[in-house]
């Protein structure tokens, strides 16, 4: 294997866009033998573009099923909301914020995981373990039931992102790294479109579908549970192809076996046990800040619960904003150069707070889309599905690709080229989301949500790679893992609750979903001020301020 010189470093600089060619030094190694600048396995052999290819089309399948199981829920809710006897408030908790519970609660533990063991194995996990969740919904007698499984498939799903963000960052060099995350995102959609396709037509036709399952007890089961069910299998046959990925090599620092790596991680997220182990590294002075913030959230659950009546809401979300604050405690004491990179870093923070407050809007408008024209045109699943489905999977994908491919072309005219995509994903859909509350036909819905869709999601690939490039390699899960969990908890907990809850009240979905509008004037605000904080930043300022956190530990 060829030693890399200073030459090969700068050329390689020049080609991928690398601002410090010390980059290199702390990620993959690079085979430059045959002229060609590969990464190389953790077994010491290059790996192809042809492989990283393969290995991006199962990352992009595993996110398939990802939104599949997610946004299931989405096309069979009323039917859901019938056999339990659901509110659209309760509705609007399984959809987010019980999803969101143990995703915030371990998304970051697993982000940091990831920076250290085997990011295909820990996929590969994460992923039969949420679809084995999604099919035990399929046997949720109640509320509760329910609510448990949402919370277990939150669990499993705070895996991919952060893996295979960070693996995706490797197997691609930075010039088409938003390109690649472009695809993978757009895996994405086409989960959403095919829950809304094949759920829709699941619990419509499951009368005929049951007939050719050879299992007498298979037409006893209700639709919208047999699609729970059957939506479970392919994701664990996914998951052992995902297990033999090869696993980019990296340079790391050592840790222990992982089962001490995880426990160690997850006691500062998990209530109490978080105490012992902040006592262990900042003392008693860390153990009484955390207190003051338990007891802010606490008394916050109490007032919210006395408002609303909807105490298992506020109490999930409170849970979800405690392990992130203790998180971040223990970061800032164990890795206070990562601490500066995220929530130290007044660009990152404004990026990943904008990002939310939009997803607030975006994410709870496709969630709701399936009842709301189920509900209002009074047709059925299948029908809607359908279209929806089709709607989501071109135009979506559409505008994540398109996205991505204009998001590198403008970053080499303005740095800041992200953040105006990001904006202009919230502004572009909002005539749209007008059209799609006063449709009155399943034709004039489809045209409006298509085209909602196509401009809410050309933020993906542009932010996703931004996130990259403001981080530095050995942190790179950790950072995808902060910046996902932050956004998904901070709009599924707040977003589809919301609509339900002033849907319940008021008794019209319409407003309930116009009733997002709220959040526009923040996020337009809060996006302007990441412009003006990343202008002009550079990625050698950001190592640096990292080292001098680290070393002044």
């Amino acid at each position: 294997m060829s030693e890399i010189t200073g030459f090969q470093k700068q050329k390689y600089k020049d080609r991928v866009g690398i601002k410090n060619v010390h980059d290199i030094a702390d990620s993959a190694e690079i085979a430059v033998g045959s002229g060609n600048l590969r990464p190389l396995d953790n077994r010491g052999f290059a790996i192809s573009l042809g492989y990283a290819c393969f290995a991006l089309l199962l990352l992009t399948l595993a996110n398939v099923f990802n939104y599949f199981d997610r946004y299931l829920m989405s096309v069979t809710a009323e039917y859901v909301k019938a056999d339990l006897k659901l509110t659209d408030a309760e509705l609007g908790f399984l959809f987010g914020t019980a999803f969101s519970l143990l995703f915030g609660v371990v998304g970051i533990p697993m982000g940091r995981l990831s920076d250290h063991i085997s990011r295909t194995k820990l996929t590969a996990y994460g992923l039969a373990w949420w679809s084995a969740m999604t099919g035990l919904a399929g046997g949720a007698g109640n509320f509760g039931q329910f609510a448990g499984a949402r919370i277990g498939v939150g669990l499993g799903e705070a895996v991919l992102n952060p893996c295979s963000h960070s693996l995706i960052s490797e197997y691609f060099p930075a010039n088409v790294r938003s390109t690649a995350l472009g695809f993978y995102f757009a895996g994405a959609f086409v989960g959403v479109g095919g829950a809304f396709v094949v759920g829709g037509y699941a619990v419509t036709h499951w009368a005929e579908i049951c007939t050719v399952i050879p299992l007498e007890a298979a037409c006893r089961v209700r639709p919208w549970q047999a699609a729970f069910v059957l939506a479970a299998v392919p994701g664990i046959l996914l998951a052992v192809l995902i297990a033999g990925l090869r696993e980019p090599a990296r340079r790391r620092p050592a840790v222990p076996h992982s089962t001490t790596a995880m426990m160690r991680e997850l006691l500062v997220v998990i209530p109490f046990c978080n105490l012992v182990e902040l006592a262990r590294l900042g003392g008693g002075r860390a153990v009484s800040r955390n207190v003051l913030i338990a007891g802010a959230l606490a008394l916050a659950v109490i007032l919210l619960s006395l408002i609303s009546g909807d105490w298992y809401q506020w109490l999930a979300a409170s849970i979800s904003v405690y392990a992130l604050s203790s998180w971040a405690q223990s970061i800032h004491l164990r890795e206070p150069g990562v601490f500066a990179l995220t929530f130290g870093d007044r660009s990152f923070r404004l990026i990943m707070f904008s990002t939310a407050l939009i997803a607030v809007v975006t994410t709870t408008v496709e969630i709701w889309a399936a009842p709301f024209a189920i509900r209002s045109l009074k047709l059925p699943a299948a029908q809607v599905g359908l279209y929806l489905g089709t709607a989501t999977v071109i135009a979506s994908v559409a505008g994540g690709i398109i996205g991505g491919v204009v998001a590198d072309w403008w970053k080499r005219h303005d740095r800041r080229a992200p953040i105006w995509i990001n904006l202009l994903s919230l502004l572009l859909p909002l005539p749209a989301l007008i059209g799609m509350v006063s449709a009155r036909t399943l034709q004039e819905y489809f045209v409006s949500y298509g085209f909602f869709c196509l401009f809410a999601h050309i933020n993906a690939a542009p932010v996703g790679a931004l996130i990259q490039d403001l981080s530095l390699p050995r942190m790179r899960g950790t950072v995808s893992a902060v910046n996902a969990m932050v956004i998904l908890t901070f709009a599924t907990s707040i977003g589809p609750y919301l609509t339900g809850k002033v849907s319940t009240a008021t008794g019209s979905l319409a407003l309930g979903m116009l009733s997002l509008l709220v959040f526009v004037p923040a996020a337009i605000i809060v996006s302007l001020l990441a412009a003006k904080s990343v202008v002009g930043e550079r990625i050698e300022e950001r190592e640096l301020r990292a080292a001098q956190a680290d070393a002044g530990r």
